[in-house]
């Protein structure tokens, strides 16, 4: 049975693994559900330096089971919560070992045997969806045949295969603006192909290689983007747009750093209020070594997220 949601009203909430999958105990698990989140997006991360859960890593079983350990953690404190599940990643680093030369169909194998063990767990049916885990697409491109770029065709060969076998959804969260080339490659894809059922826009705002004028100038771009349900062909330009209305529903995601909640984040977070698409809160830079400090930035956190999910500015 198709597991239905209304991306337009969803404000769905990221949670990354850490090597051993055990970052949250009981309590502070329930503490971060407590917000107004519909949905979690669950995807496996790296420790600084690591590379278990990167694609071109050919054994999935680390990233598979720290996944695992969260989901289990996640449902433990909220039992009806719906998940989305994040992919290994695919980065600038990586892209040319796992989808060009003769490894694109090993990596399609390996995707194919990464979604089939979650969904054969018992709580498989709250899974909606799965997050495709690449922010950028890399190397050749040639914008007016996307599906050619065999990045692209991974994706697109993931997705039918997740519709046909389990009728789930797959999203997308690129960086938006790296530069006009990138939104070029974006855009082609959001708006010509029906890879993902929703891609959420990241405006690159808690990027340090991006000033704070280059985020904004994203944003607006992004909110034109929404506006129009058609991705900007330029993220300079507030009126050319790529191939007219998207084939994915367009969101955004809020990127958080609990060091910034009270500088960089207040102008951002000021300039998203009111905006009615689909949403993700990114966060990052609790507290993780002392279990009284992060519980206080935690309920910190929940209250940001639930004022500036429900419009409310500091």
């Amino acid at each position: 049975m198709k597991r239905t949601i209304d991306y337009s009203s969803s404000k769905l909430l990221t949670i990354a693994t850490t090597q051993d999958g055990m970052l949250y105990n009981y309590e502070l698990m329930g503490r971060l559900l407590s917000c107004d989140a519909n949905g979690v997006i669950v995807y496996p991360a790296d420790d600084p330096g690591g590379t278990t859960c990167s694609m071109a890593n050919t054994d999935f079983s680390k990233a598979r089971r720290v996944v695992g350990l969260l989901i289990d953690e996640i449902l433990n404190a909220k039992s009806n919560t719906k998940l989305w599940i994040g992919t290994p990643y695919i980065n600038e680093d990586n892209y040319s070992d796992v989808v060009y030369g003769t490894d694109t169909n090993s990596a399609y194998a390996r995707l194919v045997k990464y979604a089939d063990h979650f969904m054969k767990q018992s709580y498989s049916s709250k899974i909606y969806g799965f997050l495709y885990n690449q922010n950028a697409i890399y190397g050749d491109f040639d914008a007016s045949r996307p599906i050619t770029c065999p990045q692209v065709k991974l994706m697109s060969d993931f997705s039918n295969y997740l519709k046909d076998t389990y009728d789930v959804d797959l999203i997308w969260a690129p960086n938006y603006g790296i530069d006009d080339n990138e939104t070029i490659r974006i855009a082609a894809v959001a708006n010509t192909l029906s890879c993902f059922d929703c891609t959420f826009l990241q405006s690159m705002y808690i990027d340090t290689n991006v000033t704070t004028s280059e985020a904004m100038a994203n944003f607006k771009a992004i909110v034109s983007t929404i506006d129009n349900n058609g991705m900007l062909y330029k993220h300079n330009s507030d009126s050319t747009f790529y191939s007219g209305t998207s084939k994915s529903a367009m969101g955004v995601v809020y990127q958080f750093v609990y060091d910034q909640k009270d500088t960089k984040f207040v102008t951002y977070r000021n300039d998203y209020i009111g905006l009615y698409c689909p949403k993700v809160f990114n966060w990052q830079g609790l507290d993780e070594s002392d279990e009284s400090t992060c519980k206080k930035q935690l309920t910190e956190m929940v209250k940001i997220i639930d004022e500036v999910w429900a419009g409310i500015r500091p």
